[in-house]
């Protein structure tokens, strides 16, 4: 069998929910459930990693290991996500976690099939080497002042 391509659409594959200690056990009616996205095989810990989506917590968390390791944190606003920050803890920063991250944001947000508003560097810098996701960034407009993130930076 040849092996996954990391960067093409389509080739994760869904798991069903994790549920346990720390997680939901009895989720409201109409919860969409975390879902599970396997990166690419290989070496090293992108390799590993695994990308897990919570709408509850809105935010998308790196998995390495069994280990929370980062996230990127969104918010829902109609039919658009919004792209608030993205945090990797120290020791894996620099190892491709990153990248991994992003790609499975940007993978899921194509399937979603809604716009991305971009408020996160990270993702501002990614989105402009992934131009087979540039079209799913909204078009620059007004935001009105009560409605802007309040983030944190992270450097």
């Amino acid at each position: 069998m040849p092996p996954v391509q990391p960067d093409v659409p389509g080739n994760e594959q869904r798991l069903p929910p994790v549920r346990g200690k720390g997680r939901l056990c009895h989720p409201c009616p109409g919860t969409p459930e975390p879902t599970r996205t396997v990166t690419t095989p290989g070496v090293g810990p992108a390799a590993r990693a695994v990308v897990n989506d919570h709408p509850l917590l809105s935010r998308f968390e790196i998995h390495v290991d069994g280990q929370a390791v980062g996230y990127a944190r969104y918010r829902m606003e109609k039919s658009q996500l919004w792209l608030l920050e993205t945090v990797i803890e120290h020791g894996y920063r620099g190892l491709g976690l990153e990248r991994v991250l992003m790609d499975a944001v940007l993978r899921n947000v194509h399937r979603r099939r809604v716009e991305i508003v971009l408020f996160c560097p990270l993702f501002k810098a990614h989105i402009t080497t992934r131009r087979e996701y540039s079209h799913l960034v909204a078009p620059p407009g007004p935001i009105l002042a009560s409605h802007r993130p309040q983030g944190r930076l992270i450097v």
